[in-house]
């Protein structure tokens, strides 16, 4: 089995999280755009050491992504960091409730329904 490329596991983030209803999507964007992706790379190259299945592969990657991202926004948050790659702060554009909110009910549940040990019907 072949491991999923790099370009796969922004594909599947963004459809995971760059959903037009869902508030703040266009902002997480710069988060999302730039960044050298090494936690992912890391998992899938860990997922191609053995046997694996591509999907849940991919899934696990998108899944320490997303939890990244959600730090990074934490992060700019404390820190009153006013740029993050060249665009302003999730947290200055959307305020700092609504990143708050957006970081803990998009970001850090996403993981979870991307996670390759997910059963729910909704992850598969």
């Amino acid at each position: 089995m072949t491991i999923a490329p790099l370009a796969s596991v922004k594909e599947f983030i963004h459809q995971a999280v760059l959903q037009p209803s869902l508030p703040a999507s266009e902002m997480t964007a710069s988060y999302l755009a730039g960044g050298k992706r090494l936690r992912a790379r890391l998992a899938l190259l860990a997922a191609g050491l053995g046997p694996h299945d591509p999907q849940q592969a991919l899934r696990l990657a998108a899944s320490v992504e997303l939890i990244h991202l959600a730090s990074l926004i934490h992060d700019d948050i404390l820190d009153g960091s006013p740029m993050r790659r060249s665009q302003p702060a999730l947290h200055l554009v959307a305020g700092e409730v609504p990143a708050v909110l957006w970081r803990g009910t998009t970001c850090l549940p996403r993981p979870s329904s991307c996670s390759p040990w997910c059963r729910r019907k909704s992850c598969q």
